[in-house]
């Protein structure tokens, strides 16, 4: 990642965009995910977004510029059978950007580098497929992948930081940890029914 990003700057300069969106999923219950794979996933899902942090924050600190947009999930506000692992990363994302919020004010005093975190609920994507039909079934919407580009691109382009659910109705599962367990429970059982049939092969 370092060397990639020397590369990146010796070529085109040092970014004041970045915009941490790798990851994978796979449906499958905490018995049956493999070392191998739950270290893959974290590399991927969580490390990644140190690494490209640390790689090109520091030029946007020097500049006082910069933008970094994390895209997290709803996924990071609830725990569900047979994605434990990918819902732990969500969350463990969300906490990352929140904490790198907290330090660009506090520690590094850099107004202007900014951030914003996008947490889309159900996205068309090859993640997704295993489970859409059980999705439509249930009547859950499922958007589009530009509708989180476009989203993006517009907080970017308007220099405006801040968190971003998608659609803006799914907001409410913020909430959620605040409410009385049983409802907490409610919530993550009707997910983990959707999810959890493709879990058990």
């Amino acid at each position: 990642m370092y060397s990639t990003a020397e590369k990146v700057k010796q070529t085109l300069g040092a970014p004041t965009i970045l915009i941490n969106n790798a990851g994978i999923l796979a449906s499958h219950t905490i018995l049956a995910t493999s070392d191998d794979y739950l270290r893959k996933l974290f590399d991927v899902n969580v490390l990644s977004n140190w690494y490209t942090t640390k790689a090109f924050l520091p030029d946007m600190l020097a500049a006082n510029k910069g933008h970094i947009v994390t895209i997290a999930s709803t996924a990071s506000y609830i725990g569900v059978a047979g994605l434990a692992d990918y819902t732990a990363s969500k969350a463990a994302i969300l906490a990352f950007h929140e904490s790198l919020n907290q330090e660009l004010k506090h520690h590094y005093n850099a107004p202007n580098v900014l951030t914003t975190s996008i947490h889309p609920n159900w996205v068309r994507t090859p993640l997704l497929a295993p489970v859409e039909q059980e999705l439509k079934q249930r009547g859950s919407a499922i958007i589009e992948p530009n509708v989180v580009a476009d989203t993006v691109v517009e907080r970017i382009l308007a220099c405006t930081g801040g968190q971003v659910f998608l659609p803006r109705s799914i907001g409410r599962i913020s909430a959620l940890r605040g409410l009385p367990n049983w409802v907490q429970e409610s919530v993550r059982d009707g997910v983990s029914k959707t999810i959890y049939a493709s879990a058990k092969g």
